[in-house]
């Protein structure tokens, strides 16, 4: 699986700021289309935890992935820095966030404000991966944390994430 992602750089190209800016600056918003985002701001990654990781080798390995990744999505580009939004809508976020919305936040992936276009379905703190449903769960659940960020991102957070989708994809009314 590594070795795929290691040979197919091409995703990684098309998601750098160039990339995007351009992609930005090449399309608009279809006028019969509805646009909706899911804002996701991870924290920073908790100290390391000597004891608490040697019970698990893979969320140690993961524990460091998740800081070097947050790491590297927390520098701002003085060229592409992240979009900055409407005065509104900074305070409802840094509201749901509990905290400031410097260009530095991010998910351990993307910055914050970046994921910003259109309604903002959902808020809140989790990783890149929880809001796809790779969250810590019970064995049962099938749910495995690939992003170990200390959010502490469970089922109860993602069903509202869901819901929040769900509920903008259904017609006023729907069931």
């Amino acid at each position: 699986w590594f070795a795929q992602i290691h040979s197919d750089q091409g995703a990684v190209i098309q998601l750098t700021p160039e990339s995007m800016d351009i992609f930005s600056n090449s399309v608009s918003d279809n006028p019969d289309c509805r646009y909706g985002c899911v804002v996701a701001y991870a924290g920073r990654p908790p100290r390391f935890n000597v004891a608490k990781n040697l019970r698990s080798p893979s969320s140690a390995l993961s524990a460091a992935l998740f800081s070097a990744l947050y790491a590297g999505a927390g520098r701002v580009s003085e060229v592409y820095p992240p979009p900055q939004p409407e005065p509104e809508v900074r305070n409802m976020l840094e509201a749901k966030l509990g905290r400031e919305l410097d260009p530095s936040v991010n998910d351990g992936l993307v910055p914050t404000t970046s994921m910003l276009w259109g309604d903002i379905l959902w808020a809140g703190a989790a990783d890149h991966l929880d809001v796809l449903g790779h969250f810590k769960g019970s064995r049962e659940s099938g749910h495995t944390d690939w992003l170990v960020s200390g959010v502490g991102f469970r089922q109860p957070r993602f069903d509202a994430v869901m819901n929040a989708i769900a509920d903008f994809l259904l017609p006023s009314g729907g069931t």
